[in-house]
């Protein structure tokens, strides 16, 4: 039987089409994190999953993480106080990025990934230390300090870094 997609010749699969996903993006969120790619399944949060062929992973990725940071998936959405996405909307968006008609210009490899993985670390390194050195030391940045850590473990536990 022949299918949509393969008329339409799409090469990525969304939502219950997709057999074996290998993208998620997150479905329903705050305008800040609403299409936020992922490689992996997160437990706890509302994705709609893709399948993309292995050969081009990256440049789907690619596109989908310069999508996402340029607030593309905010005029998708739906919602007013929690935002959400579509399928239809998803495979829209890919239609148009397959068919040339969105472009992506940013190029991600697996190095950049991880140097910037390194990068974050350090920076929540850094910012521990300066907020036990704001609590320890200053008289009127205490309180700034505790904001600090929280906000460093609060990005040490988030959902992207695997805890």
């Amino acid at each position: 039987m022949m299918s949509w997609e393969l008329i339409l010749k799409s090469k990525a699969l969304v939502g219950r089409k997709a057999n074996a996903p290998n993208i998620w993006l997150h479905r329903k969120a705050t305008t800040k994190n609403l299409g936020r790619p992922m490689k992996a399944k997160p437990e706890k949060l509302s994705t709609i999953p893709i399948q993309v062929p292995e050969k081009e992973f990256e440049r789907y990725y690619g596109f989908f993480a310069d999508f996402y940071s340029k607030g593309g998936w905010e005029k998708f959405s739906q919602g007013s106080v929690q935002e959400g996405l579509t399928n239809i909307s998803v495979q829209r968006v890919i239609n148009d990025f397959e068919r040339g008609k969105i472009k992506s210009y940013k190029k991600y490899s697996n190095e950049l990934d991880e140097q910037s993985d390194k990068l974050f670390s350090r920076t929540i390194k850094s910012m521990k230390a300066t907020s036990v050195y704001l609590t320890t030391y200053s008289r009127n940045k205490i309180r700034e300090g505790r904001d600090m850590l929280k906000y460093a473990n609060d990005l040490e536990r988030s959902y992207d870094r695997g805890r």
